[in-house]
């Protein structure tokens, strides 16, 4: 009986611990409803994260792949919590027909939380026309169109789509839109124009308020390409079909002319080159700043080979390169600065020659150089500070007694101190507060994206902070207490603040995407660190 009684109890210990590792585990379900849609329909996805609630919330939301799906999510970013854990919502556009299937991706700590639905999209659709109406919401339909049939390769085609109605929709819906992959081409947004009072059209001598999406289209290959339809999906409340479809289109890619130039820097569009410098004079043994700008509309991407410097006079050290993009009118472009530093060899005037940029026009169809240029640096001579005065000779006894005077004046000193510690006077230092590991995080958290140096310069400041301080060491020494630390914490912090560095000196700035993973990396290897005492090596 009493070996019963001791299986019994181990049966329910074994229970209580697999029923606690399922539930202290965390995993990522989807949701997908209808599982079989038409063409004409929206598909409703929730992703859920199920498991412990005590667990921290992930800093971004699941990703969810579909080549055959447009997918939009909906507010909030960080999801919402249940009592299960946290989920997100997200809106499916079908806009290819066939078999497909949506993953659903979560980074979360060092692994990434994944689950899948397959689907079915059926080509039968009622309405698959560009015009729709109703006697209550009037008139509404879709329109494409290119600024430009005819092309070069890497050349810029402003695809421009345009939604017409003639009322609000009833129940404040929004239509969704599902634009083709654009195969053939790299695709940008190039703008937005909502619809308002203050714009709209007449038409067949109906006035009509107007959305306007603008896409821009680098054609990455030659040939005659075709971009689909871009779909509109009203909703419900508009009988007389949901489905807006507009026309296909079709543009003619034209390869750039043979030969190609030697020199040729792998730009297509329209661009200028300046030229400045930094100091027009300059001491001997100090670096003077050359800034070469290619400015213009155009794939700042496309640029292969930037401009050069050389100089006769001195060594010519490349900089750094920085990008800033705007769209003008639809029109991609912006200006590329590449930075080089001239060190003269000797005082005198030292010239930086720059080369042309070869470039190519689609305007004039042709290859283009622009002008060489030249700046002057003066370069003068370092100043020579003046011999020291000589000091006069003192005498043995002054000697004597100023060398007294040190020794009593030490011995008063030691005294002062030896007395006021005695009596207490002294006040113990206040020691400096520690941020703790929340305080830190939450701080990664709240740095906003963008300017890819300030946020690699944030967070490198709140990481070596927290580590300095919580190893005890100044933040100068930190590189080599972090290497004498053998727990694996230590190296995520030291992997960390290297990425800092390079983002903070690379060529160009991280990007959103690389800046949310550096965020995201930087909270775990925190994380990481506060219980570095338990890791091993």
């Amino acid at each position: 009986m009493a070996w019963c009684i001791r299986l019994k109890t181990l049966a329910v210990a074994l229970a209580w611990c697999g029923l606690t590792i399922v539930v202290g585990a965390q995993t990522l379900e989807l949701e997908v409803a209808p599982t079989t849609v038409a063409l004409d329909d929206v598909v409703t996805a929730v992703v859920r994260l199920v498991g412990d609630a005590s667990a921290s919330a992930p800093l971004t939301r699941p990703t969810l792949r579909c080549p055959s799906f447009a997918v939009e999510a909906l507010a909030p970013h960080a999801g919402r919590r249940t009592a299960n854990g946290r989920q997100w919502r997200y809106l499916l556009v079908p806009v290819e027909a066939g078999p497909a299937r949506v993953d659903a991706v979560l980074a979360h700590g060092s692994a990434d939380l994944t689950a899948s639905v397959d689907l079915v999209v059926l080509a039968d659709v009622a309405n698959r026309a560009s015009e729709s109406r109703d006697d209550i919401t009037g008139v509404r339909f879709v329109t494409a169109s290119v600024d430009e049939p005819s092309v070069y390769i890497h050349e810029q085609v402003l695809y421009r789509f345009r939604y017409y109605f003639e009322t609000w929709l009833p129940t404040g819906d929004t239509p969704q839109y599902g634009f083709p992959p654009f195969d053939g081409f790299s695709a940008e947004r190039a703008g937005e124009t909502p619809a308002d009072d203050s714009r709209r059209a007449r038409v067949d001598g109906r006035s009509f308020y107007v959305e306007e999406i603008d896409m821009a289209l680098f054609p990455i290959v030659s040939g005659n390409l075709e971009i689909g339809p871009t779909r509109l999906v009203l909703p419900r409340a508009v009988s007389g079909g949901r489905d807006l479809l507009t026309e296909s289109l079709r543009v003619k890619v034209l390869p750039l002319p043979r030969p190609t130039p030697a020199d040729f820097s792998g730009a297509v569009g329209e661009f200028t080159v300046s030229v400045s410098v930094s100091d027009a004079r300059i001491p001997a043994g100090e670096g003077a700043r050359v800034v070469v700008e290619v400015r213009g509309r155009g794939d700042l991407d496309t640029i292969t080979t930037g401009p050069s410097a050389s100089s006769p006079h001195g060594e010519v050290f490349r900089g750094a390169v920085r990008t800033r993009g705007d769209v003008i009118d639809g029109k991609v472009g912006g200006a590329r600065t590449y930075e080089f530093v001239l060190v003269a060899r000797a005082a005198g005037v030292a010239v930086v020659d720059i080369p042309p940029l070869v470039t190519f026009s689609p305007a004039r169809a042709q290859y283009v150089s622009s002008d060489p240029q030249q700046v002057r640096v003066t370069v003068t001579s370092a100043a020579v500070p003046p011999p020291p005065e000589p000091r006069p000779a003192v005498p043995w006894l002054k000697r004597l007694l100023a060398a007294a005077a040190t020794v009593l004046a030490a011995c008063v000193a030691v005294g002062v101190f030896i007395l006021l510690r005695r009596r207490g006077q002294t006040k113990p230092t206040r020691p400096r507060r520690t941020a703790t590991p929340a305080e830190t995080t939450d701080a990664l958290a709240a740095i906003e994206m963008g300017d890819g140096e300030r946020v690699c310069r944030d967070v490198d400041e709140h990481v070596r902070a927290y580590a300095s301080a919580a190893l005890g060491v100044h933040a100068i020494d930190l590189s080599s207490a972090l290497r004498d630390d053998p727990t694996s914490a230590a190296r995520a912090v030291a992997a960390i603040l290297t990425k800092c560095e390079e983002g903070m000196y690379a060529p160009s700035p991280p990007t959103d995407a690389q800046q949310t993973a550096l965020v995201r990396d930087a909270v775990v290897a925190v994380e990481q660190f506060a219980g570095r005492a338990s890791q091993p090596g």
